[in-house]
């Protein structure tokens, strides 16, 4: 009897991880008032990454330009400190 040839795992890309941590860690709201602290979303995903080992961990820049380009989020300053509208954490 053959062997059946198993695929190799696929290593997640980048995108892939920021597409899976936002959908299991973050909700999207209507509500401009509920944000998330730009750095502590940062912080949120490079430990999603880690834990899910996938390396290199974006930079913090090629992750603003997916959540504003991809995922159409905006930002605000909310007492001096940079932070994205409309979604929270689960």
């Amino acid at each position: 009897v053959p062997k059946e040839k198993k695929a190799p795992l696929k290593k997640k890309s980048r995108k892939d991880a920021l597409k899976t941590f936002f959908s299991a860690k973050i909700s999207r709201t209507d509500d401009p008032e509920s944000v998330i602290k730009k750095d502590e979303f940062y912080e949120l995903f490079a430990r999603f990454c880690r834990d899910h080992r996938i390396a290199p961990v974006p930079e913090r820049k090629t992750v603003t330009v997916a959540l504003k380009t991809q995922f159409a989020l905006t930002e605000k300053s909310v007492d001096g400190t940079p932070c994205w509208t409309g979604m929270r954490l689960k």
